[in-house]
């Protein structure tokens, strides 16, 4: 399983608590041999999360932003854009990323 920084940035404890790594910022994978208990905390909190399961990669020009700052600056105040990224990421039920729920929710709530 990989991890992907969710929140700004993250340091993490190497197997044993003996090596703090890091930090590690938003959008970066993070690599393996990590503490488990540590990365557990670490998603329970929402600072990381599940990286997506890599399949096919998309022709260039055709990449959709991935991390939260960069869907936010795609979005920017265009609420049919903040729609479609809000339904995707409701899509993935618990594993739903709650900051950029309540960001896209945001914009959706602007008055024009």
């Amino acid at each position: 399983m990989s991890y992907i920084v969710t929140s700004p940035a993250v340091s993490v404890w190497a197997d044993g608590r003996t090596t703090l790594v890091g930090p590690f910022y938003e959008g970066a994978e993070l690599p393996a041999g990590l503490d488990k208990d540590h990365l557990r905390m670490l998603l329970d909190e929402e600072l990381i999360g599940k990286a997506p399961k890599s399949a096919d990669p998309a022709p260039a020009g055709d990449s959709k932003p991935t991390t939260v700052g960069d869907i936010v600056k795609e979005v920017g105040t265009d609420k049919g854009k903040a729609q479609q990224y809000l339904d995707e990421e409701n899509a993935k039920g618990e594993e739903a990323r709650s900051t950029l729920v309540e960001k896209l929710q945001a914009v959706l709530s602007k008055e024009d």
